[in-house]
């Protein structure tokens, strides 16, 4: 299989007034594709071949596409063997240990660059003769000649369960994806896996966008997180070296602007001269604020460091000649932890003067502070850091960082102006009041229930003469939610089915003990039809509302029947309802290509505490078999079940039909 694609690109047209009181600028929309042209490899591929578009988001500039291999399984055999065999594998150690596969990174002859990842260095390997062999293989099936083979190649290889790679992004600046479009293919060869898709921004939470099952032959892009499998597999990742790195840079040879006392450019000098000589120059400080524990994210500075090695202390460096502030912070804080956020995410809070003495070196900076405030921080274990830079990172607790400005704490870096922690502290506390302040404000449950009881249903007359939950001839008046529970009273409801139709399993909601009908027992999404509402919309949210299934539409929806169901709630009521019962099977083409990953649903607070998958057998037998109570929401009667386990059985058997046909090519 082969999955090709583009990584998200960030641009940035105008210079930044780093003086001015909010310089922070809000995210410009992606150029569209049809403005430049940009064709995507899929796309230059020749005619005729499967593949198949997996995620577009043009507002991201993120694409993805795959295929099923078109290589014969015996060569792929050949290949695995000669790449197993004929690779000089090394399992370099990280900061949190040795990494958990064996790698090599590989370039084209003439090339030097090491590659980084997860605060690890490798260094590189000319391309074997199997690289060639195959590069001609696959490449033509992407639209390219030799001339535009890709330079590069990360190759991986895990041996056993236990070998597997985190979620990444492609960030490395040898590929330069913050400023352009760049494409990645990679080739999956060996046992079986999942590859996953996700979003980045931090701020749209990291919510699940594609799972892909890879068989024997793959290539991928964007975040990536493999399953684990209990035999042998090889990856490689081929890219395009956009800007060779300097392998023997020396950061005194930089450039920075020396600045005179109004902050204003006078001249450049190296920075091994401006520290030398004590010159004025700028420098940035980034404060990640983690919101929901009122701390910051600070880094212990590498021993090795020349200046306040081994020490605590936030994002910080220079400012290169020319460079706006807010791309050092950009930088600083992308090279340090790995960390990359949209531009209207750093805020400008001030610029201050300080004198500091490090190793008997007069340091004058006008330091620029920038706070990045996070509703869902990172979580330590998943930030990747230079072990150059840092040996640990922490959330340090905003009274905790004050304590130490206060007792001149000697293990963390304090700047010494005054005029720096009382503005600093003062924006950070109001960072963390407004959150709070911001945060909905829950109701007790008898409110959230009496709110929910005022809700206006329609109520049904004859139910006799019903044919369809939309046919509204049959409503007679309408009624509160409240009322339709005490009195027993007719009203509509809807049913939805997430099932996995690969798996023949179905998605069950776990609902909120807290519930006053059904609390604590397992059901699929389900909603009240309110007043004068069709349907299909109320299907619609429920999902959405209930599991955050945000990208699916009412197109993705299957009406399978409707029926009458009359049970005791076990909250002192009699539940009478019209149920329109409606079906989203998951994989689709459209708008859900990959079954949803249990992880990555975001649940309603206080209505669905857990998720699971259940197969559609053991449904059955609970229904069937098991008389209440137990953990289910069993709907009574033989029309129901009947129906519903009838349709789900014929969808999956013509899904196996389905996947049995030959391919065409």
């Amino acid at each position: 299989m082969i999955l090709i694609g583009t990584v998200p690109v960030v641009l940035q047209n105008d210079p930044y007034p780093v003086l001015q009181n909010d310089p922070g600028t809000h995210l410009k929309p992606q150029e569209p594709r049809s403005s430049n042209g940009l064709k995507l490899i899929h796309e230059l591929a020749p005619k005729g071949l499967k593949w198949k578009v997996v995620l577009s988001d043009e507002s991201r500039r993120s694409y993805a596409s795959f295929m099923p291999s078109p290589v014969p399984s015996a060569r792929l055999g050949d290949f695995f063997k000669t790449i197993y065999g004929k690779t000089a594998w090394e399992q370099p150690e990280g900061p949190q240990g040795l990494l958990p596969r064996k790698t090599v990174w590989m370039v084209k002859s003439g090339c030097q660059c090491p590659y980084r990842y997860g605060g690890v260095t490798i260094k590189p390997q000319e391309f074997p003769d199997w690289m060639t062999e195959l590069l001609r293989t696959y490449m033509p099936y992407c639209g390219k000649s030799e001339e535009e083979w890709p330079d590069s190649c990360n190759v991986n290889l895990y041996e056993d369960g236990s070998h597997a790679v985190g979620w990444h992004t492609d960030d490395e600046a040898l590929f330069q994806s913050l400023h352009q479009d760049v494409a990645i293919v990679s080739l999956s060869l060996g046992q079986p896996r999942k590859f996953d898709l996700r979003k980045n921004w931090p701020e749209e939470g990291e919510r699940l966008q594609e799972r892909l099952h890879l068989g024997n032959g793959a290539l991928a892009t964007m975040e990536a997180r493999d399953g684990k499998g209990s035999s042998p597999r090889i990856n490689l990742t081929w890219r395009w070296i956009k800007k060779h790195a300097d392998v023997k840079e020396n950061k005194d040879h930089q450039v920075l602007d020396t600045l005179d006392a109004e902050g204003s450019c006078i001249f450049t000098r190296t920075r091994g001269a401006v520290t030398e000589k004590g010159l004025w120059h700028r420098y940035v400080h980034v404060w990640v604020l983690n919101l929901p524990d009122s701390a910051v994210l600070m880094q212990l500075r590498a021993p090795e460091k020349k200046r306040f090695g081994g020490m605590w202390n936030c994002t910080s460096g220079f400012v290169m000649s020319g460079m706006p502030s807010l791309e050092a912070c950009k930088h600083h804080l992308d090279t340090e932890s790995g960390l990359r956020y949209e531009d209207h995410m750093y805020e400008f809070v001030f610029s201050c003067k300080n004198t500091s003495v490090a190793n008997g070196e007069e340091i004058k900076q006008l330091i620029d502070v920038y706070v990045v405030s996070l509703k869902r921080p990172p979580e330590l274990h998943k930030i990747y850091y230079d072990i150059k830079e840092a040996t640990e990172l922490k959330y340090v607790g905003i009274g905790e960082l004050e304590q130490a400005y206060q007792n001149q704490d000697p293990n963390f870096v304090l700047v010494s102006t005054p005029e720096y922690a009382r503005r600093l502290f003062h924006f950070l506390h109001k960072k963390i009041r407004i959150y709070i302040e911001m945060l909905p404000k829950i109701d007790s449950d008898e409110e959230r229930h009496n709110k929910k009881g005022q809700q206006l249903l329609d109520r049904i007359g004859d139910v006799n003469k019903l044919r369809r939950a939309q046919d509204l001839g049959v409503v007679v008046e309408p009624c509160k939610r409240i009322d339709a529970y005490s009195e027993s009273v007719w009203h509509r409801a809807v049913h939805v089915w997430v099932f996995d139709v690969e798996s023949c399993r179905l998605l069950l909601l776990l609902r909120s003990p807290k519930k006053r009908h059904f609390g604590g027992r397992w059901n699929c999404s389900t909603g009240h039809i309110k007043m004068g509402d069709p349907a299909l919309p109320t299907a619609l949210k429920s999902v959405k509302d209930d599991v955050g299934l945000g990208n699916v539409t009412e197109n993705d929806f299957e009406y399978l029947f409707q029926t009458l169901v009359e049970m005791d709630t076990g909250g002192d009521a009699f539940l009478k309802q019209v149920v329109d019962v409606y079906l989203l099977s998951v994989p689709n083409e459209e708008t859900c290509p990959v079954i949803p990953d249990l992880t990555s649903l975001s649940l309603a607070k206080g209505e669905v505490d857990q998720v699971m998958y259940l197969e559609l057998d053991r449904l059955q037998e609970v229904y069937t078999t098991s008389p209440p109570p137990h953990d289910f929401v069993v709907f009574p009667g033989d029309d129901y079940q009947t129906r519903f386990f009838f349709n789900l059985r014929q969808r999956h058997k013509k899904y196996l039909e389905k996947v049995a046909e030959p391919p065409m090519f």
